[in-house]
Order: structure tokens, then C-alpha cells, then sequence
């Protein structure tokens, strides 16, 4: 049975402009939308959110509740750095990798257990790896992608689903 890892950034795009930006965590930043006039808040450090601003609220209320934070728009690239990054770290523990569209960094585990004595070590070094390269992830492994993306959803680091066991790890979940 295939196994298949899952790496995942939470609020990937504050992490992936601190990353290229590690001051703005030390800073009430906001990030937005990128359309000037209309734009959305679509992440924050918790220095913003401490002056009240969350996600969803329109730049203008933004300016309104917090004169301290800082507005600036995401940056795809970034983001698709960050991706490209985290892709490069599974690259890095397999020949089988795929981004997906939400966000996923997928490598197949396969072929793994000759370089690390157990799913739980190649988690491990997924984890250090991304870290290095300034992501914090969390790392779900399990038989097919869609259990694995949930098991790092649903982590707060690594979570391993034993093999044979994904559907019923995914039942409790809609």
C-alpha cells in the first residue's frame, strides 16, 4: 500500500513574508489583498491582531482600528517561493513530489524506509528541513493524499496515520 506524506504551512502567507521579512514579526504588519482601494486583510502578525485587526476587514477599517500597523500587499511570489521551498525539502527525501492548489506539498514515502528507520524519523527530518529554510509545517502521513493533508491539518506538528487505518482516522471528519 502506497504511503504518501503531506507537508503543510498554517497561514502560509504570513509565514512565507516573514520569511523573506523575519523583522515584521517583531511589528503590527498586516498584509492585504493587494487591490488598493478595496482591499481585504488576508493575514497579520499577532502584533496587528493585538491592535484588533483580523482577517476579512477591509484595509480602510484596518487604517481606521490601527494607526501602527503597517499595510502591505501579498505578494504571490512570495508565496510561490515558500511552495517552491517546501517542495524542494521533499525533493530532498523523494523523487516523487506535487504541489497542490490548496496549498499541499505532497511526496510519496515510498522507498523511504531505506534511509530512515520509521515514517515518524522521515517526518522528522521533513520538519528540521523545512525549518531550515524558514517554514514551520506540520507533517501528516498516511495511505492516500487526502488522509494525509488532514492528519497535518489536524496536527500541531506530526501526525502519523498507521497504515490500513485512513479511512477510519478520516470517518469522525464531514
Amino acid at each position: 500500500m502506497p504511503r504518501i506524506a503531506c507537508m503543510w504551512i498554517p497561514d502560509l502567507c504570513l509565514q512565507a513574508h516573514l520569511r523573506m521579512d523575519p523583522q515584521s514579526s517583531t511589528m503590527p504588519v498586516a498584509f492585504s489583498d493587494g487591490n488598493e482601494t478595496r482591499g481585504v486583510i488576508v493575514a497579520m502578525t499577532p502584533m496587528a491582531a493585538d491592535e484588533g485587526i483580523v482577517v476579512g476587514m477591509r484595509v480602510a477599517q484596518a487604517r481606521a482600528v490601527s494607526a501602527d500597523t503597517v499595510i502591505r500587499p501579498a505578494s504571490p511570489e512570495v508565496m510561490d517561493a515558500a511552495m517552491a521551498a517546501l517542495a524542494d525539502v521533499a525533493s530532498s527525501v523523494s523523487a516523487r513530489v506535487e504541489i497542490d492548489e490548496r496549498e499541499f506539498v505532497f511526496c510519496e514515502c515510498e522507498g523511504t524506509a531505506l534511509l530512515w528507520a520509521s515514517e515518524s524519523e522521515l517526518a522528522g527530518v521533513l520538519v528540521a528541513r523545512a525549518a531550515r529554510c524558514g517554514l514551520p509545517v506540520r507533517v501528516g502521513i498516511a495511505d492516500c493524499k487526502l488522509g494525509a493533508s488532514v492528519a497535518a491539518r489536524e496536527s500541531s506538528g506530526v501526525r502519523i496515520v498507521p497504515a490500513g487505518q485512513t479511512q477510519s482516522f478520516l470517518a469522525p471528519f464531514p
